[in-house]
């Protein structure tokens, strides 16, 4: 089990509210146990005791029932370490989060409890993977417009542009700041993801235009590295366009970094399908 899920076990009673100390339980459970196992064993031989020799002396009945009562007490004690041998083994497992199959004497209720935190476990294991996926991928998502960004103002501040060569690097400022503020709302968002509430928005997309979109976007960083960025082929797919723009940037993000001498980015006429080509 992960350190992040033993983590949150540990978490889970950190927690749980303290009670007041007027409503704590006296004693554990196997006090209590141990407790009425050693009266049901005590009373019966007091009430026989008394009642077969009314006329013994006081000394020797006491002494006698003192006997009774401790042999009552030591068999009640190992008689529930017995019965609560599948809990207290429960217990240092819930503590170690480390959960194997049941054991064979396990009741009924140790079993069910069992799979109970089991499955808790998988949830949190889960819900601990889905966070740390989308956090990778948010931060790589923020990473790219921002390069791009830095590449946009260099150009405008260091280089003589036209008038409309300017006008065209203030629109791409204004789409990538766009993409950051999206971004940004979907990291508010983040507790959707983590109760399976994301909603797609599938509509007809151009996919070459966003393959286009994507090469202008990194067009900057493959010329830093020597590569050719080229899109091939053309189609439509009923897509949620925003995200699939997301991924096939990622994609080429990290093909850029591998690539020796181009990146492909085609759009192949299988139903549909995008692909990245990172070419040697």
């Amino acid at each position: 089990m992960s350190k992040a899920v033993k983590t949150a076990v540990g978490h889970i009673g950190a927690d749980q509210p303290t009670l007041p100390a007027a409503r704590r339980l006296p004693s554990s459970l196997r006090t209590q146990i141990t407790a009425v196992i050693a009266l049901m064993a005590f009373l019966p031989n007091l009430v026989i005791t008394v009642v077969a020799s009314p006329s013994l002396p006081i000394l020797p009945l006491a002494v006698w029932m003192g006997l009774v009562a401790l042999l009552s007490g030591m068999i009640a004690w190992l008689l529930s370490g017995l019965l609560l041998r599948p809990l207290i083994r429960l217990r240092a497992e819930v503590e170690q989060a480390d959960f194997g199959a049941p054991w064979p004497d396990d009741p009924t209720e140790i079993v069910a409890l069992r799979g109970a935190f089991s499955g808790l476990l998988g949830r949190l294991g889960t819900e601990q993977a889905r966070r740390n996926a989308f956090m990778a991928t948010l931060v790589h998502d923020l990473k790219t417009p921002l390069i791009a960004t830095g590449h946009l103002v260099h150009s405008l501040t260091h280089f003589d542009l036209s008038a409309d060569e300017k006008a065209e690097i203030s629109d791409h400022l204004l789409t990538e700041n766009r993409r950051l503020l999206s971004l940004v709302s979907q990291m508010a968002d983040a507790h959707r993801f983590e109760r399976d509430d994301v909603r797609l928005d599938p509509q007809a997309t151009d996919l070459r235009s966003l393959l286009v979109r994507v090469a202008g976007r990194l067009e900057q960083a493959a010329a830093e590295r020597y590569l050719r960025l080229m899109v091939v082929g053309a189609g439509q797919a009923v897509v949620d366009a925003a995200v699939l723009e997301r991924a096939v940037t990622n994609l080429t993000d990290n093909a850029l970094r591998y690539a020796h001498s181009e990146v492909v980015l085609a759009v192949v006429p299988q139903a549909w399908k995008s692909a990245t080509t990172a070419q040697d």
